[in-house]
Parts: structure tokens; C-alpha cells; sequence
């Protein structure tokens, strides 16, 4: 929505602006010629134009200041104001409301996801805002659902990634780079008319370019070379980490603030390389991997008891691949434990041993069948659920292929733990105690991943 104030109409746009505070924590008048938008719920954000308002006969500089957002608590103080004539803070007409005056304010574009402690300002809107100018307030709500997305890889997860986004509406805008630009333009156009079907006006472009992915909230990079038949994780190691160290580079160009997730294999050692190569901060890079291998034990399990897979939650560590541990007292049927479950007789240790080997060969097994493809909507619906909990900070607990510091005795690697996501990133590697064979699996998990990670050239 958007809201023109001109001379003379100020008060029926003030009319309207308060009825918004049915959508936000409140509005607030700061004084006669300007409007301030408080910050509203943790889904809400705004894009806002600031401008003056007419004030009287007053003139000059001494005589005027120019407002800028007011932000209901202090990491979000800064957001429009920055340099410029003029101050910070001063004064607090409401409890934990910080007025910002400066002579120059900006145009914000961020989303909430990944506003706290980082600012980009797009443009300076400059002379725009002398004291007595003809004003303008343009208002425009924006929500968690109007996050800007890119994927780089437009193959089949990343088309099928768009899909799922773009219907359910978690985010407002996707971008999808890939170097083979016709098929990149032409997924984008079915992708689109799709979504006219299904209601949703989510914006979806596409483009060779790595610059289009300029100002994103997140990035999921699936491009690689995708494993065929006969082809181990580890045989495309050198070749991926060389198309990862470009991609990584490209990111710290045109988005230093996004969240990273890759789902290119072998992962951990992708993970690393995009980390080492983007400088991001080991918080906001991360893979995805345990997130489909707990969905694959799950579906596993689920049908092994013919139960709902809604009453399975699983639990996994360790790398990607044939030594992904799942830990088996924390992973639960009906709440029920599997190790209790085990003891009582309602499972036994052949048909969990039998389930835990297909989960490691789940994607061998889909290469093996398919012949020429892969896994893609599995390994999809895990990265967009990876991205909710982050764009909604939700706060969910996942297992991701996340840095470690550390935890579990494992330094500057990144290993499959569980990790807390939230607007901040990985929040959290929660630590469970491992028994005994765990920890020896674990540790065979993590000689494996530092082993290809030293072997990259």
C-alpha cells in the first residue's frame, strides 16, 4: 500500500495510516508535519521514502528536522538513518523508541531475516529532503513472505525449490541464476504460469548473471556437477570445490549479508569451501544434508511401522553419506524413543540396522533407479524447509552441516549437528551425549570429511 501526503490532505493520510495500526505495534506522531511507522510484529518490515512535511512559516535548518523511521527496539534503530547531518538518538519520547534526526535518510530495502546488525542502504535520497520541501510519505508493509531469495543452480532441485517457494508463499521474490541461460528464462516462465494457477504473486526471474542476485535475504547454491551411477561423492570434490570458490566469490560481491545454503556434493567439504572463499560468517553458511537424511529415516521407519510419518522425528549426525549416524534415543515414534522401542519388543535391531543402511544409500539407491538424474524434490522441500525456519525465525532444531568451534570435539569443520536456525542464522549446535560406538562412528564421519577437505587442490 502506499500513501501520498500532500498539502492539505495530511489528515485524511493520517485517517489512513491509523487504520494500520491494526497491523502494526503502533503509529506514532512526532510532531504535526511528520509520521513515523513503529516497528509492528517480528514477520513485519517496511520499505519507507521519508520526506518532510510542510511546516508553516518555519525555515532555515535551525528551525526544522527531518524524522526517519522510528524502530521499537535498538538493533533496528539504525535502519534509514545513517551519516549525514544531524543525530542519533537524544532523547525517547516512548519506552524503548529512539527517534533518529538526520539531514539524510535512505531508501531501506532488507527484510527482517537479516537486519539485525547489518544495514544496506540503496539509495540516498539527498536533497529530497530540505527542511519546508513538499513531502511525500510512501508506505509500502512488508512481511517475512517478501524476502528476496536466489538460487544458483536452476536445475532440477533448484526448479523444483522455486516451485515449492513460489506456491507457499514463504517468500516475495526469487531469483534464479544459472549459466545455461534458455533453460534458466524458460523454468522461470513455467514456474510462473504455475503459480498463477495456485494464486500467488510471488515475483520469479531468471538470469546468467551472478549480479542478479544482488541485495538477497538467502541464497541456496545446487549447482555442481550432479553424481551419476558408479560415482562416489568424493569423484567430484576438485571440479565442484572450483565451481563453489566462483559462486562463493560471487556472493560476497553481490550479497555479503545473505544466508548461504549449499546442497552441493560432496557437501561438508562444499561447505567448507564456500565458507573459506565467501568470508561470511560461519553462521550464515550452511548444508543441507541432515535435514533429508532424518526425512529419509523417517519415511523409512514410518513404513516399516505403518504409522503416520507425522509421528516420526529423527535425529541424525555426522557427515553426508555412508557414515551419517542416526542417533536412535533421540529419535522418536509417538514420542517413544527407538532405543525403548527396541527394548520392548515392538522393533528389533536387524530391521533399525536394515533402515539406517538405506537412509546412508537413500541417494544411491534414487541414482540407481532414475539412471540418469537424481534426488531433487527430497532435497528441495529440505532446503525450504531449512529457509522458513530462517525467514519466519522460527528457531526450529535441524541437523545441518554447520561450522564447528569446538562442539563435539571437532574444530574449523563443518560436520552434520543438530543447529537451531533462526533470524540469525545457525543460532545454536545443540550437544548431545553420544555413547560410546556413536562417538566412534562420529569421529570415523569427521576423519572422512577432513580428509577431503585436505585433498582439496
Amino acid at each position: 500500500m502506499c500513501v501520498d501526503v500532500k498539502q492539505g490532505s495530511w489528515h485524511g493520510g493520517a485517517l489512513l495510516l491509523s487504520a494500520l495500526v491494526l497491523f502494526t505495534v503502533a503509529v506514532v506522531a512526532l510532531e504535526p508535519r511528520s509520521h513515523a511507522l513503529v516497528r509492528g510484529c517480528d514477520a513485519d518490515i517496511y520499505r519507507i521514502t521519508f520526506n518532510t512535511i510542510p511546516n508553516g512559516q518555519q525555515s532555515g535548518a535551525a528551525h526544522c528536522t527531518n524524522p526517519s523511521l522510528l524502530v521499537r527496539r535498538i538493533s533496528y534503530s539504525d535502519f534509514i538513518c545513517r551519516g549525514g547531518e544531524g543525530s542519533c538518538g537524544g532523547r525517547s519520547d516512548i519506552a524503548g523508541v529512539t527517534p533518529c534526526y538526520s539531514a539524510q535518510c535512505w531508501i531501506m530495502r532488507r527484510s527482517v531475516m537479516s537486519a539485525i546488525n547489518h544495514c544496506s542502504y540503496l539509495t540516498n535520497l539527498g536533497n529530497l529532503l530540505e527542511c519546508g520541501r513538499f513531502g511525500v510519505l510512501l508506505f509500502r508493509m512488508r512481511n517475512s513472505r517478501s524476502a528476496r531469495v536466489s538460487l544458483i543452480g536452476a536445475g532440477n532441485i533448484g526448479g523444483a525449490l522455486a516451485h515449492m517457494l513460489g506456491a507457499s508463499q514463504v517468500v516475495g521474490e526469487l531469483v534464479l541464476v544459472d549459466v545455461a541461460g534458455g533453460m534458466t528464462q524458460g523454468k522461470v516462465l513455467d514456474i510462473g504460469q504455475a503459480l498463477a494457477l495456485l494464486g500467488s504473486d510471488v515475483s520469479i526471474t531468471g538470469s546468467s548473471d551472478y549480479a542478479a542476485i544482488e541485495h538477497s535475504d538467502a541464497v541456496v547454491v545446487t549447482a555442481g556437477i550432479p553424481r551419476k551411477e558408479g560415482m562416489s561423492r568424493e569423484d567430484l570434490l576438485n571440479t565442484n570445490a572450483a565451481a563453489i570458490k566462483g559462486i562463493a566469490e560471487s556472493i560476497a560481491k553481490y550479497s555479503p549479508e545473505a544466508f548461504v545454503i549449499v546442497v552441493t556434493n560432496p557437501l561438508d567439504a562444499m561447505v567448507w569451501c564456500m565458507h573459506k572463499y565467501s568470508g561470511l560468517p560461519s553462521s550464515r553458511v550452511v548444508g543441507m544434508a541432515g535435514v533429508l537424511d532424518s526425512a529419509r529415516f523417517s519415511f523409512f521407519l514410518a513404513q516399516h511401522m505403518n504409522v503416520s510419518v507425522r509421528s516420526v522425528s529423527a535425529m541424525v549426525l555426522g557427515g553426508h553419506g555412508d557414515l551419517m549416524l542416526p542417533l536412535l534415543k533421540y529419535s522418536t515414534v509417538g514420542g517413544v524413543p527407538v532405543e525403548d522401542l527396541i527394548e520392548s519388543g515392538r522393533l528389533n535391531r536387524d530391521d533399525i540396522a536394515a533402515i539406517v543402511e538405506r537412509t546412508r544409500k537413500g541417494g544411491e539407491e534414487i541414482v540407481k533407479l532414475m539412471k540418469t538424474g537424481s534426488a531433487y524434490c527430497a532435497p528441495a522441500a529440505s532446503c525450504a524447509h531449512m529457509l522458513e525456519s530462517y525467514i519466519r525465525d522460527k528457531r526450529s532444531i535441524m541437523p545441518c552441516s554447520a561450522y564447528l568451534n569446538g562442539q563435539y570435539g571437532v574444530s574449523d569443520l563443518f560436520v552434520g549437528v543438530p543447529v537451531v536456525i533462526g533470524k540469525g542464522g545457525v543460532e545454536e549446535v545443540i550437544e548431545f551425549p553420544l555413547t560410546a560406538e556413536e562417538q566412534a562412528v562420529f569421529d570415523q564421519s569427521v576423519k572422512l570429511i577432513r580428509g577431503s577437505v585436505g585433498a582439496i587442490s
